[in-house]
């Protein structure tokens, strides 16, 4: 793709780059119409990229570098690269002879010189053309050991070093390759295929920079997870021993009766050695070769969660390491700092050594519970402190190991008998604040720390809770004694700088959010970084100490829904990365000149924590050749590295992060370096100026070949323009800018350098004066405090605010780099979020001065300010606040600084709207934004007054009552003494005081007082007729009506409406953030409430809700006392969807009206033994009334209608564990919360189902009992017991009917028939199970046997028995109430013998229409569109049935029936639960067939019933009735197939049958199953046969055999089989997967249509059939179709099917199916 073009049209005056080496500023022709997006330099070529994704590159090529497809040459202007034009790079970097670009799709491509691996893929010498290096991540093991699929992951950012190159992917993860140490990847120092830096993995990386030989980046400060290589090392040999201590790792311990064998082993020094000292014990001891020795054994990280230290092993341990090489040469591998180690290691005692190493560790260890890369630096820093304070650097430059510009202090704890902990020095007060980091120790001085207990393994948290004590003087002066050591023994002095310039950083870690609260990290020491250098001495030394438990206080010091977060812009191709300021930064690599900042020279082949850095908010991070720079949000830019040309910016080597010092208070925002020089860009009025410092090249206009202090280039500005963004590289420096701005432009220059200046100035307080004020042991004391909490959220919100500040500062900086567009900086973008910051500051400000917080902190912030006059001079200068004597002045005046911004956005917001072109979209917007900014100063004003006002009556008011209602946010808005109010009727002598607050209206007298909460407050007007000529209105609460007199109209109205203003307000403000509450993208919640209140008119303010969202805790309604309703109200009364928990425990969830139960609801009522009995379903005037579900607390759960808190109507009741011996389950009629009426009841404990009528709950008339075994019952229950006449038929067709004593208990006369046919007459008694006593005769079968009958017919059921049938429920009197409930939905009335059809489909449409909102919420698009159709009314009563009407009534049905929301689809769904729940399992029983069938005809004859009145069109009788389609008017006849007859059974059977057809059809096969079986015998015999041997069997015409077409060649005819009529067998098998009567006998016409073309066709059209000749044809296709359980399914049909076609064509077919069916049983076959 060519983007030429693109660039042509781009403004040529905009983004334009300069370079220059030395003095002479270059402007590249060839690029005059690009915009440059970016310019990395190697040693020797310039890579360029364009803002239109163009990469030119200039320059030598030896390398090939350019990537022109060879290597030699040189390109003296820039020029394209050709492979890459149709491609967009997004990032581009240039090592010294190779090049890295990133493409769009994240693709990293490389050229160059490749010898080191460092353009990935091989260590070829040359890479002459882009070449595409994959960042390949493996898949993942799981713990069978099998890989999954690996993946290719994209790139965002690239950076290139020496003979390495680093990328950070998508995921925001660091992948490196070449060579060198700085590679960190441990013991590998080489590779071309691109790795993971696994020490990093957990944290997401945001930046990265490669130096010559090193690498730093920037990321956030997180938890990392642990990975693959940091598993504990161990040696091969058996058992497993630690490689450092030679611990075994597995180690076994006896709890009890339990062996616990666990592999959690530490080193007692909590460490670990690199890989090549893991090798062999014998290193253990001392070894030559550099590359094995660091410190004390090359001694490195040890990543853990649970290390333990041990003193004792770790003195042990390193008593040893030191006597082993005592007589050694010190370590060569360290350079002279090895030499300085080992000299004072040479004169120092053993003892003393190990003593103090191992108190340092035991410190670190102390506050951070284990050694981590957090920490490492300072473990290291800690054996530094044992060599000489001076070390010489190639004996040329004196390297002073000083505090890191006056650096952090370790925590000290005295760990005594007592346990209790003592602060060693007031300068630890900064690293009690931050926890999370510590700083690597710089000198003796700083090691202030004595450990009593070296076995001691509690933490500062730990001790914390047992209570602190002050050190004396005395002790603190020992303890520093102790542990200032030199290299002689003696006392070592510290560098004269020190004491000077301690750096207190004003930086406040960025909003992190945790698991419940914010955490945020604070360093008090770190405020002089930003201060001038003329008060930083000695201000730190007479600060106040603080306690070790304020760490606890700030925990959740923000609240999160005020923290915001960003997007980038849409559609970019790089990962969303917002912006953060809880950053640290990692560096890595040789450190020779100390560029990696952790304190000494020593290298890291893994990443390292440069911890100085942590709290400082690093916003961006540089290398140069060896040294290194970051940049925070304050402007502020600390260097660390060599200083061999002045690159530092400072006059001293440094190895930690120091901060550069320009002439003048300015604020930089962009650095870059260049092998050995540094440029800096900072604000100087109007227009950006550069500063460069270090080596100068010729032609330059400095005089001198190095500068330590940043000169200011003049000429820069007046030759190029405004500048944009700084790059430098080798010994070239850039600068993209722009010639002339447009007006647009000049505002955001603006804007970035006033929020830069606001942010200075917030951060400058947030360190120095709210921080101090949290920490301080006198504010804690007073956070419980009405005052104290509310003086706490402010200086909370205060520092949230400086975060937020902060964010918008580095967006705008961003914008103006051209890295991020304009709808990405907070107050624009994001411009609600951003309000509701300053909303929320500002209401923490009025509610603090309404509590008088400001006076009552005073004793704190007195002397804070005599301690800090320098900082408040400085405040009071740049924010023109003038100084007051007063510290509560003071401190209101300066807290007021955030609040006296908005004027200040309002400004720039106008001006960059006005900037912007005409009717544009941004425009309007940020007019709205605009005005906004001046709505809320407006607001904030009159809340001020408010709030005034509001400290003016506490301070009049009396203590009791203050006591009371004195909260932060509550406001004074009336008071009866000041605008006379009267209760009515009142005593004469009481005394009534009405106060009217913003959130309650409140009633004292005397002592006394009711508060009542503004949100649960209606008003009402007393009509003239009641008032009797009083100025009456009432306000109703919950509980209490209060009728109130006013003195006059205007009275009574003012009143009126500053109640009804209040209670607006407190609505409003709870639906917005009830509804327009929003989660940003940094995990913070931030209120949307932007003053809807100020946006309502005057007249809304009358225009209360009368139902609204509120919380009530009852007190006076005795059912009601100690429960609380949170939900929605209506005069006073619960009234829609609420929750209500009572005293008792029980909570109702639900619908509400006027204070009762009503609609859908959930009750829960704990029990006793604590299980829960839970209530749901639907509720009336406080009960249960229909449809709903209980669960007991035993487990049991009815689920059905009920009526006044009782079952009943139709139920399912299942007790017990469905699957355990004691489950039953019933289903049927309910009155009363008893069993009453039609029911079925499925006992699993006896295995038996009884199915008849039952009244009082127990089985009571008519009724069946079939069990396991077999067995059915039949007859009259009474009370529980079958007694009278009645029936029991066995399993093998032995049958008893007669009298009964019970269901097991024949007693009286009766008939007992066996299976044979013989049968016993007489007088019965017994048991079945004990035997049958017996007097009667005995009866020999006669000719015709009831059994030959039953065995012979297709379909003769039970009726061979007399009694049979005769005491069972009628199919009409079952289920009746699920019928009774729909008639009564549909007609309002169970009699339907008059109905208003009108009504009922009005119920209809109202039903599906709440159906669809139902659906919709459950987001069940199909459902809806099925309602789509149905909530429309069909035409039912047109007095006229034509078929087309018809054929429509039966679609309508068809999906009424389908659905759950219909009346007719509930119906449907009750009557198929009930019936399979009848006939499965015990009731799957042959004995029911007939039972069964009946059911299905009852329900079709009822349901039908129903359809009827709904469709008065349909014909009443159950016969069938023709009907004819509508007459065509030129016709005057109708065509056949405009004719149908219609009946209930056509109509309803494919409706119900496909439901029921699985339990019906398995009664049916159970039924005939014997009959079945013999004919599956013969059927499978039969297919056997070839077809010519079966057909010849059948007696089949030989004409019809048709096997002419079948043969071919020499294939003989016998051989056949299953190739003859193919087509009719194949229809005839459908029959199994149709499920009604209709259906399978069309089955039956396709099949013999099938037979009959088959035989036209081979014997010739025009045959006419004869029975003889049909049958065999026919009986052939039943055995070959192989029809399973034919019987069965000749039953079904015969049963169910339509009498009017019992006698037409159908009727026929169907009744040579039977013959057929019947011939297979009966006729015998050979073989």
């Amino acid at each position: 793709m060519d983007n030429s073009n693109e660039g042509e049209n781009e403004d040529s005056s905009s983004h334009l780059l300069y370079t220059w080496q030395g003095g002479n500023i270059e402007f590249y022709p060839t690029l005059h119409s690009k915009q440059v997006a970016k310019v990395s330099f190697g040693s020797e070529h310039t890579a360029i990229l364009t803002r239109n994704h163009e990469l030119y590159v200039e320059g030598g090529n030896l390398y090939g570098q350019l990537g022109t497809g060879s290597a030699g040459g040189a390109a003296k202007t820039p020029i394209l690269v050709e492979k890459l034009k149709d491609a967009l790079v997004i990032d581009v970097a240039c090592g010294s002879n190779h090049t890295a670009a990133i493409l769009d799709d994240g693709t990293v491509c490389c050229w160059g010189d490749g010898s080191h691996g460092q353009c990935g893929n091989s260590f070829a010498e040359t890479v002459t053309e882009p070449t595409p290096v994959a960042l390949e991540e493996q898949g993942a093991s799981c713990e069978h050991g099998v890989t999954g699929q690996g993946r290719i992951l994209s790139a965002f950012q690239i950076s290139c070093g020496d003979i390495h190159t680093m990328a950070i992917s998508t995921d925001y993860e660091l992948w490196t390759w070449g060579s060198g140490v700085q590679l960190g990847l441990g013991n590998l120092k080489e590779t071309c295929k691109p790795m993971k830096v696994e020490f990093l993995c957990g944290k997401k990386v945001l930046s990265v920079s490669c130096g010559a030989s090193h690498t730093v980046t920037l990321v956030e400060r997180s938890n990392r997870k642990s990975s693959d290589n940091l598993k504990l090392k161990v040696h091969n040999d058996k058992p497993s021993t630690c490689a450092l201590c030679n611990k075994e790792v597995y180690s076994c311990k006896e709890e009890q009766d339990m062996c616990i064998i666990s592999d959690e082993h530490k080193c007692p020094l909590g460490l670990e050695l690199r890989d090549d000292q893991s090798k062999s014990d014998d290193n253990l001891s001392g070894d030559d070769n550099p590359e094995s020795q660091s410190k004390f054994g090359g001694i490195s990280l040890k990543q853990s969660k649970t290390s333990i230290f041990n003193a004792k092993e770790a003195k042990e341990f390193l008593s040893k390491r030191l006597s082993d090489g005592e007589n050694e040469t010190p370590r060569s591998g360290l350079g002279e700092l090895g030499s300085n180690i080992g000299a004072f290691l040479s004169n120092v005692p053993f003892r003393s050594v190990t003593d103090r190493v191992v108190a340092n560790v035991q410190t670190t260890i102390d506050k951070f519970r284990f050694v981590s890369a957090e920490n490492v630096p300072e473990i290291e820093s800690m054996t530094e402190s044992f060599s000489d304070n001076s070390i010489s650097d190639s004996g040329s430059e004196k390297l002073t190991y000083k505090s890191h510009d006056e650096s952090l202090e370790t925590v000290a704890a005295l760990v005594d008998s007592s346990n209790k902990i003592d602060i060693i020095d007031a300068k630890t007060e900064s690293n009690i604040c931050d926890n999370s980091n510590t700083q690597p120790l710089q000198s003796p001085q700083e090691q202030n720390v004595v450990v009593k207990d070296s076995k001691a393994q509690d933490t500062l948290e730990d001790k914390t809770k047992q209570g602190n004590e002050k050190v004396s003087n005395d002790v603190i002066k020992d303890v520093k004694s102790n542990f200032t050591i030199g290299v002689d023994g003696d006392e070592s002095s510290s560098d004269e700088d020190d004491g000077k310039e301690e750096e207190i950083s004003t930086q406040t870690a960025p909003i992190r959010k945790g698991a419940n609260t914010m955490e945020t990290s604070f360093s008090s020491d770190n405020l002089k970084d930003m201060l001038p250098d003329h008060f930083k001495a000695g201000s730190h030394a007479n600060s106040k100490r603080f306690s070790v438990h304020r760490v606890h206080s700030l925990g959740a010091l923000v609240d999160p829904r005020y923290s915001l977060t960003l997007f980038n812009k849409q559609g970019s191709k790089m990962p969303a990365c917002r912006v953060s300021l809880d950053t640290e930064v990692w560096s890595w690599g040789t450190n020779k000149s100390g560029q990696l900042g952790v304190g000494d020279m020593l290298e890291r082949i893994q990443p390292s924590c440069v911890n100085y850095l942590s709290n400082r908010r690093v916003v961006k991070i540089i290398c140069g050749a060896n040294h290194s720079l970051a940049l925070t949000s304050t402007g502020q830019v600390f260097s660390w590295g060599s200083n061999k040309q002045g690159q530092l910016g400072q006059s001293n080597n440094t190895v930690a992060p120091s901060k550069i010092k320009l002439i003048s208070s300015q604020f930089i925002w962009d650095v870059a370096t260049g092998r050995n020089h540094t440029l800096l860009v900072a604000d100087m009025g109007p227009q950006p100026e550069i500063y460069y410092c270090g080596k100068q090249q010729t032609g330059s206009p400095i005089k001198s070949g190095m500068t330590c202090q940043p000169i200011r280039l003049t000429d820069f500005r007046r030759k190029a323009g405004w500048i944009r963004q700084a790059f430098a590289g080798s010994d070239r420096c850039g600068c993209i800018v722009d010639k002339t701005i447009d007006s647009l432009s000049a505002t955001l220059y603006e804007v970035a350098a006033s929020e830069r200046n606001f942010h200075y100035q917030l951060s400058l307080m947030t360190a120095g004066i709210c921080k101090p004020i949290l920490l301080s042991e006198a504010f804690i004391g007073m956070e419980s405090t009405t005052y104290g909490m509310s003086m706490k959220i402010l200086l909370e919100s205060f520092i949230n605010l400086t975060t937020n500040i902060g964010i918008n500062s580095v967006e705008l900086t961003r914008t103006i780099q051209g890295l991020e567009s304009m709808e990405n900086i907070s107050m624009l973008g994001s411009h609600e979020e951003f309000l509701s910051l300053f909303e929320h500051y500002s209401k923490s400000f009025c509610d603090s001065l309404a509590v008088c917080g400001f006076d009552n902190i005073s004793k704190i912030t007195i002397p804070l300010f005599e301690k800090s006059q320098e900082v408040i001079k400085e405040l009071s200068e740049m924010t023109k606040v003038e100084v007051a004597t007063d510290a509560t002045k003071m401190l209101c005046r300066l807290l007021q600084i955030p609040l006296q911004r908005l004027g200040t956005y309002s400004r720039l917001t106008t001006k960059l709207t006005n900037a912007l072109p005409e009717n544009s979209e941004l425009k309007t917007i940020y007019e709205g934004v605009s005005r906004m900014w001046d709505e809320i100063k407006g607001d904030i004003k009159d809340d001020r007054t408010m709030a005034d006002s509001t400290r003016k009556f506490w301070d009049s008011c009396s203590p009791k009552l203050m006591d009371v209602l004195k909260l932060p946010n509550r406001r004074l808005i009336r008071d009866s003494r000041s605008h006379s109010l009267s209760l009515l009727n009142a005593g004469r002598f009481s005394s009534h005081w009405f106060l009217l607050f913003n959130d309650a209206f409140v009633h004292a007298q005397y002592a006394s007082h009711q508060n009542f909460p503004l949100a649960t407050v209606w008003t009402e007007t007393v009509k003239e007729s009641e008032s009797s000529g009083l100025y009456q209105f009432r306000l109703v609460t919950p509980e209490e009506t209060l009728t109130l007199n006013a003195p006059s109209a205007s009275e009574k109205a003012e009143w009126v409406l500053k109640i009804n203003q209040a209670i607006l307000a407190v609505i409003m403000e709870k639906k917005s953030l009830r509804s327009q509450t929003k989660m940003d993208t940094r995990g913070s919640r931030v209120s949307m409430y932007q003053g809807s209140l100020r946006k309502q008119s005057s007249s809304s303010l009358f225009t209360l809700p009368i139902s609204r969202q509120a919380c009530h805790v009852f007190y006076r309604i005795p059912e009601l006392k100690g429960g609380k309703y949170e939900g929605m109200w209506s005069l006073g009364k619960p009234h829609g969807q609420g929750e209500m928990t009572f005293l008792d425990g029980s909570v109702y969830s639900g619908k509400f009206k006027l204070g009762q139960f009503n609609g859908q609801g959930k009750l829960t009522v704990p029990k006793a033994n604590g299980a829960f009995e839970i209530h749901e379903g639907l509720w009336k005037e406080g009960m249960k009334q229909g449809l709903g579900k209980v669960s007991y607390e035993n487990g049991d759960i009815y689920e059905g209608y009920c009526k006044g808190n009782l079952r009943h109507g139709h139920g399912v009741f299942k007790q017990g564990q469905i699957k355990s011996s004691q489950a039953t389950i019933y289903i049927g009629e309910w009155v009363n919360d008893k069993r009453c009426g039609y029911g079925v009841m499925d006992d699993v404990m006896d295995g038996e189902k009884y199915m008849g009528m039952w009244q009082d709950d127990v089985k009571h008339g008519k009724g069946i009992i079939v069990t396991l075994d077999g067995i059915y019952y039949e007859g009259n229950f009474n009370y529980g017991k079958m007694t009278g006449v009645g029936l029991m038929i066995m399993n093998d067709d032995t049958c008893y009917e007669g009298d009964f004593y019970d269901k097991n208990q024949p007693y009286g006369k009766g008939t007992l028939t066996m299976p044979n046919g013989d049968s016993i007459l007489g007088q019965f008694s017994g048991k079945l199970i004990h035997g049958l006593k017996v007097n009667g005769t005995f009866r020999k079968r006669g000719h015709f046997s009831t059994v030959v009958e039953k065995r012979t017919s297709f379909h003769s059921s039970n009726n061979a028995f007399k009694s049979f049938g005769k005491f069972s429920v009628a199919p009409d009197n079952k289920w009746e109430d699920i019928f009774r409930y729909c008639r009564t939905l549909l007609f309002s009335t169970p009699d339907v013998s008059t109905v208003d059809v009108k009504k009922a489909w009005e119920v209809i449409a109202i039903r599906i229409s709440a159906g669809k909102k139902s659906a919709s919420q459950e987001r069940r698009p199909s459902a809806g569109d099925s309602l789509d159709i149905l909530e429309s009314i069909p035409p039912y009563n047109t007095g006229n049935l034509t078929v087309q009407r018809y054929r429509a009534i039966k679609t309508y049905l068809s999906k009424a029936f389908d659905t759950h929301y219909h009346p007719l689809g509930h119906l449907m769904e009750g009557l198929v639960d009930v019936y399979r729940a009848t006939y499965v399992g015990v009731g799957a029983n042959a004995r029911l067939l007939s039972h069964a069938v009946g059911e299905v005809k009852s329900f079709v004859a009822r349901i039908y019933d129903i359809i009827r009145k709904l469709f008065p069109d349909l014909p009443q009788e159950s016969s069938p009735v023709q009907i004819f389609g509508e007459l065509p008017n030129d016709k005057d006849s109708v065509d056949e197939e405009e004719e149908e007859v219609i009946s209930a059974s056509g109509l309803l059977h494919p409706i119900l049958l496909p439901r029921v057809y699985p339990v019906l059809f398995t009664l049916y096969a159970l039924h005939c199953e014997q009959e079945d079986d013999k004919y599956t015998e013969r059927m499978t015999r039969w297919n056997r046969q070839a077809d010519i041997a079966l057909m010849s069997y059948l007696g089949m015409d030989e004409k019809f055999w048709l096997l002419d077409e079948y043969t071919s060649g020499h294939e003989r005819f016998s051989t056949i089989r299953d190739k003859c009529f193919l087509d009719p067998i194949e229809k005839l098998q459908q029959i199994s997967t149709t499920f009604c009567p209709s259906d399978k006998l069309d089955v039956i016409r396709r099949a013999f249509n099938g037979i009959n073309k088959a035989v036209q066709t081979g014997v010739g059209k025009g045959h006419m059939w004869s029975m003889d000749d049909l049958f065999p044809v026919f009986q052939y296709v039943v055995i070959r179709a192989r029809i399973q359980h034919l019987g069965a399914e000749i039953c079904f049909i015969q049963d169910l099917m339509e009498h009017h076609l019992e006698f037409g064509e159908l009727g026929i077919m169907f009744t040579t199916l039977k013959a057929c069916y019947f011939q297979i049983q009966h006729e015998k076959i050979n073989g």
